[in-house]
Formats: C-alpha cells, structure tokens, sequence
C-alpha cells in the first residue's frame, strides 16, 4: 500500500494486527515508535511486531510503502 503524506500531515499513533514493513520512496518522515524518533529519508526498510504502536508523520510529502 503506497500512503503519500502531505508536508506536516501525520497517521498519529497507531497498531496493526500483524507484522508489518514500511519503506521510505520518497521524501523525508519521522516514525516514533517503543518512545523513540528516527528519521529517515528514502528507505530503510522497517518492520513493526504485531500490535507495536507508531506514529509516522511527515515534514516534507513522502511517501512511504506498507508491505503486509
């Protein structure tokens, strides 16, 4: 799933039942996620455990990739 965020929009806080693993295409976005904010602008890929909270939000318009 390809979310595009708008410069300063954000997802807020949230879980998903399973794994899953984002990627960054394009553009800068900040993920806080176990109390911690990483930053990251095109890639890495990142995989959140089933029901782990994070909160991605964007600075810039990325887009980052969903992969169930």
């Amino acid at each position: 799933m390809l979310i595009v965020l708008q410069p300063g929009q954000s997802l807020g806080d949230h879980q998903v039942k399973e794994n899953a693993w984002v990627t960054v295409l394009d553009g800068p976005v900040q993920v806080t996620a176990v109390g911690e904010t990483v930053e990251a602008d095109r890639g890495p890929l990142v995989r959140f455990e089933p029901a782990e909270r994070h909160a991605p939000q964007s600075s810039g318009g990325p887009r980052p990739l969903l992969l169930p």
